[in-house]
Parts: C-alpha cells; sequence; structure tokens
C-alpha cells in the first residue's frame, strides 16, 4: 500500500503520542495503511488528547465542581472526556483497532499481535 508520513499535532503528550505512534506502527506492519488514513489518525491523536487532558482535570477537581450562587454541579472535563472516549473507540473500530472490529471486519488478523488499544489496556493494569 501507498503511505506517506502523518503529520501529527504539536501538542500530543507523550504517552498520546506514544500511543498514536504504536497505532501507525501496528497499521503499517499489517499493510493496513494509505494515505486517506492520515485524517482519521490525526482525529485520533487529537481525540486521545483530549481525553486524556480530561481525565487529568477530573483527577484535579473532581467529578463536581462549585457553580453559581455556591452550588456544586458536574464537572464540564466529565462530558470532555465522555465524548473524546467516544469518539476515539469509533475511530478504532473504524480502523481496526479492537479485537472486536479486526474479527468482524476481517480486516487484521487477531491473533498476530496485541492491538494498540490491548497494550494500552494492559500498561494501565
Amino acid at each position: 500500500m501507498q503511505y506517506k508520513k502523518v503529520t501529527l499535532p504539536d501538542n500530543l503528550s507523550e504517552v498520546a503520542l506514544d500511543y498514536i505512534k504504536s497505532v501507525i506502527d501496528y497499521l503499517k506492519k499489517n499493510d493496513k495503511l494509505n494515505n486517506v488514513d492520515t485524517g482519521t489518525i490525526h482525529l485520533l491523536a487529537t481525540s486521545y488528547e483530549q481525553y486524556l487532558k480530561a481525565n487529568e482535570i477530573i483527577d484535579e477537581m473532581g467529578l463536581v465542581v462549585p457553580g453559581a450562587k455556591n452550588s456544586v454541579i458536574p464537572n464540564p472535563a466529565v462530558r470532555i472526556a465522555k465524548d473524546a472516549k467516544s469518539m476515539c473507540l469509533n475511530l478504532m473500530t473504524a480502523m481496526g483497532l479492537t479485537l472486536k472490529s479486526r474479527t468482524k471486519l476481517n480486516q487484521i488478523d487477531p491473533d498476530t499481535e496485541d492491538s494498540p488499544l490491548a497494550e494500552l489496556m494492559k500498561s494501565m493494569m
């Protein structure tokens, strides 16, 4: 397959950059990366970074934050994290980066190697 280098956002954290590089390496190794995928990779990188940043804010501030008139409101970062996670999962599924999508779409042999998602999940345990 033809593939040109993906230009990633400059503001990626080391965690997000490592993950996206592993996605790119995985897709290249399985000959599943093409020039038309560069936008999707960029979106995945951006969404994953937003997810990580939102979770940092949640860790620092908690699930609720002070609101107007001494009220307590849901932390807006929870919604941001939820939306970014949803976008990431949709993109990963579309790219065959989850076990179910690889098996269902038969895009990449699930027995060849752990996907970037599986590697990420293992590192979180």
